[in-house]
C-alpha cells in the first residue's frame, strides 16, 4: 500500500501522537485504540475526557473535509462531532466522543430496527428540508464522479471473475465497455433536487448520543467524502447496507416515511433516480471489497459478497438498466455467485 499507515514508521506515529496530546494536555490520559474498519483512518478514545484523538494519514485531503464538514453540520444544529483542537501538519485532532452506542451496537442488543432506522431517517428528512444544508463548498457528486467510480469493479472485480491470465487488452476493452453503458443512466443524474450528501450514512456510523433530543440524539460519523448529490444517495445507502439485512417491508416502510415528509416531490422520478443509485453504488462496493481482499489483506470483507452483489442484482433490475444486465451476464456470466 502506498500513501497509508504503512509507509510512515510506527515510532514516528507514535511521537506524534503523543507531542500533539501533551501539547493539548492530555498527555498523561490513558490512550485506547479502536478497532480499525475499511480506511487508513485511526480513532482512539481518551478514557474520561469525552474526547477521542483522530489519526488521519498526514497530507490527506479527507482530514480538511472531516474538519470543514463537522464545523458545517454543527452548524447546521446536527451532531457531528465538535474538533477541540487540531494539527494539520500530523494529520490529529481531538474531536468529541459520542460514546460507543452505534445503531449497529444498539441492533444487536436488541432495539426495535423500526424505531432506530425511523430517527436516521428522520436525521435525512430534516438535513433535506434544511435551507442551508448546501452552503458549503463542495463539489457536485456528477455523473463524472459516479462513472469514475465505477472503475474499481471493472479492475477489481472483474478481473476476479475472468481470471488474472487475461490479457491487459481484453481488460481494458471490458472496463471501456462496461463505464460507456452507463454513460445515458447516469446522465439523468441530479436533474432534480440536490442536497448535501454525506456517501457514507449507514448503521455502523450512526450514534445513539444521550442527553440530547430529537435529531440531535443521532449522532454522525465518517461523513468527510461528502458532496452535494442526490436526495436519494444517503436513503438506499442506509436501507440498502451492503454488511446488514434489514427485516422484510423495514426498506419500504421507511422509503414512505420519506417520501411522506416531502409530498412536493415527484415520488416515482425519485424512486427511478434511488434505483440507479442503488446499483451504481453497490456495484461500486462489489469492487471496493475486493480491493480490500486483495490489495490491503482485509479478506473479512469478502463475508458480505453475497449480500452484496444480490443487492447489485436487484437494483439493476429494478432501475431497468437491462443493457448493463446484459453485458455483466455475456461477459461475467453468473457474475452474481459468490464464491465462484
Amino acid at each position: 500500500m502506498t500513501g497509508g499507515y504503512l509507509d510512515i514508521d510506527d515510532d514516528t506515529r507514535r511521537l506524534a501522537r503523543d507531542n500533539f496530546l501533551t501539547r493539548e494536555g492530555y498527555g498523561s490520559v490513558k490512550v485506547t485504540a479502536l478497532p480499525s474498519d475499511a480506511s487508513p483512518r485511526r480513532y482512539y478514545r481518551l478514557e474520561g475526557s469525552g474526547l477521542m484523538l483522530l489519526e488521519e494519514i498526514p497530507g490527506s485531503p479527507d482530514f480538511d473535509a472531516f474538519l470543514t464538514i463537522s464545523s458545517h453540520l454543527c452548524s447546521l444544529g446536527y451532531s457531528a462531532p465538535h474538533v477541540k483542537a487540531h494539527d494539520a501538519e500530523s494529520g490529529l485532532a481531538l474531536i468529541e466522543d459520542f460514546g460507543q452506542m452505534t445503531f449497529t451496537r444498539a441492533l444487536d442488543e436488541g432495539m426495535k430496527p423500526s424505531e432506530l432506522y425511523s430517527r436516521a431517517v428522520d436525521l435525512l428528512i430534516s438535513l433535506h428540508k434544511h435551507p442551508d444544508a448546501t452552503r458549503c463548498d463542495l463539489p457536485f457528486f456528477d455523473a463524472d464522479i459516479l462513472r469514475d467510480e465505477l472503475t474499481v469493479f471493472a479492475d477489481w472485480f472483474a478481473p476476479e471473475i475472468l481470471g488474472q491470465d487475461n490479457g491487459v487488452a481484453d481488460l481494458t476493452r471490458f472496463r471501456d465497455e462496461f463505464l460507456s453503458l452507463w454513460k445515458k443512466p447516469l446522465s439523468l443524474h441530479n436533474n432534480g433536487n440536490t442536497t448535501l450528501t454525506l456517501r457514507d450514512f449507514h448503521v455502523d456510523n450512526l450514534m445513539l448520543v444521550a442527553d440530547r433530543e430529537g435529531v440531535r440524539a443521532c449522532g454522525i460519523l465518517d461523513f468527510q467524502d461528502a458532496l452535494i448529490g442526490s436526495p436519494a444517495y444517503d436513503l438506499l445507502s442506509m436501507l440498502q447496507d451492503a454488511r446488514r439485512d434489514l427485516p422484510d417491508d423495514l426498506e419500504e416502510i421507511m422509503i414512505r416515511r420519506y417520501l411522506d415528509a416531502f409530498p412536493g416531490l415527484d415520488h416515482t422520478d425519485f424512486m427511478a433516480g434511488y434505483w440507479r443509485l442503488a446499483a451504481q453504488r453497490h456495484l461500486r462496493i462489489v469492487g471496493v471489497f475486493v480491493r480490500l481482499a486483495r490489495r490491503d489483506g482485509k479478506p473479512g470483507y469478502l463475508q458480505h459478497m453475497p449480500r452484496v452483489l444480490a443487492q447489485a442484482r436487484k437494483a439493476l433490475s429494478m432501475a431497468g438498466l437491462v443493457e448493463i444486465e446484459a453485458f455483466l451476464e455475456k461477459h461475467l456470466d453468473t457474475w452474481w455467485n459468490w464464491p465462484r
